[in-house]
């Protein structure tokens, strides 16, 4: 991650914090299960989504990954 002070956190941080809370992340993981071979779970990937749908709305879905590199998601993504 590059320059980790110029990150935020923004409100992408509460709709994690929501995902967490309500165990949707686990929920979906344990529907879909798991793939070891996966750098992310299926879970994670519905997480992802919906941060993009809710941060980057006006643009489209090949920009994602421009969109995730401002973003903490080392933060976003730790289970804890």
């Amino acid at each position: 991650m590059e320059n980790d002070a110029k990150m935020k956190i923004s409100h992408l941080g509460v709709v994690m914090g929501a995902l967490r809370e309500f165990v949707i992340i686990d929920l979906i993981d344990q529907k879909i299960g798991k793939d070891n071979q996966k750098k992310v779970s299926t879970g994670e990937a519905v997480a992802a989504m919906a941060m993009n749908g809710l941060g980057f709305v006006s643009r489209p879905l090949s920009l994602t990954p421009q969109f995730f590199q401002t973003k903490a998601l080392d933060i976003y993504f730790t289970r804890t």
